[in-house]
């Protein structure tokens, strides 16, 4: 044999050992970490899950009237927890994102409902997310993704219907795998309500500290660009005195310009009405936010 064909044989062999090993060292990686859903029982769907490495969360849910998915996300957006689908607006998180890390923390699996994933829509574990869902669609889940830093998914997770007679339990099943498992989970702290991610209270004031109200009466003509004046009053409240509210300025715009205005001798304030209004000025909450609209702070300010 001269040394051509040794040079070709000796590296055939090397190049067969070498995809020998690296086919054992595939399978035996992609064979390791994987566990038998019976095995399962016992140990905790997301062994390494640290609520602190969390960076961002988002819940799907499914409507099944429209066939669509709902999706909420809060996210830590230039290091500051926003919710980007309203617009980055910075969310109130630290209460709510502990309840919902919480409720997957250590969750365990307590036994194999089916590994087959034709029962999937009978324990309600299919993936809202998935592209091959169909108007009508039933038994679709919640889906519930907890990302670290570098994208890392750190949760991932649908849960699906209330196991019957067990208020606690339900069926879950991790995203992209078959086992459906039951498990002590609470979707209740998985909210995707605006208002329970945010600070909600808009003018965060007390009803009690409401002493002089000013109300102006004006309107925008949006197609003159014009402001539009029609009157203005200033009512003064004490609670020990009596009457408790008193008019103390009433004027209305007229013929361009201001002209007072006085209360007639049998006319007087209505105290009831007046009182709904500062106690629902206490009440006032923020359930939902837009950005403005590009150019309109400049408009306001001129």
């Amino acid at each position: 044999m001269n040394e051509t064909a040794k040079t070709t044989l000796f590296v055939a062999v090397a190049a067969a050992v070498l995809a020998a090993l690296m086919l054992f060292t595939y399978v035996g990686r992609s064979l390791s970490p994987v566990l038998e859903p019976q095995e399962m029982i016992g140990k905790q769907l997301f062994p390494d899950f640290k609520p602190l490495d969390v960076t961002s969360l988002e819940i799907v849910k499914y409507n099944e009237e429209t066939g669509t998915p709902s999706i909420f996300e809060v996210a830590q957006v230039n290091g500051i927890w926003s919710i980007p689908s309203h617009s980055n607006y910075p969310a109130d998180a630290k209460d709510q994102l502990a309840e919902a890390a919480s409720s997957v923390m250590g969750l365990k699996v307590l036994s194999v409902a089916s590994d087959n994933p034709g029962d999937h829509e009978l324990y309600g574990v299919l993936d809202p997310g998935s592209k091959s869902l169909k108007p009508g669609a039933v038994g679709v889940g919640t889906r519930v993704v907890m990302k670290g830093k570098k994208d890392k998914t750190l949760v991932a997770l649908v849960i699906g219907k209330q196991v019957q007679g067990q208020d606690d339990l339900h069926y879950v099943r991790r995203v992209g795998q078959d086992p459906v498992y039951t498990a002590a989970v609470n979707p209740a702290k998985l909210s995707t309500n605006f208002d329970d991610w945010i600070e909600d209270d808009l003018l965060k004031l007390s009803t009690w500290d409401i002493r002089r109200i000013e109300i102006r009466d004006h309107s925008v003509d949006e197609a003159n660009r014009a402001l539009l004046q029609r009157g203005e009053m200033v009512l003064a409240y004490d609670d020990t005195g009596d009457p408790k509210w008193k008019m103390l300025e009433d004027k209305v715009f007229q013929q361009g310009k201001w002209a007072p205005m006085k209360i007639a001798e049998d006319e007087q304030l209505d105290t009831s009405k007046l009182d709904e209004m500062k106690n629902a000025l206490d009440d006032l909450k923020i359930v939902d936010v837009r950005r403005k609209p590009a150019g309109l702070s400049d408009d306001l300010a001129a």
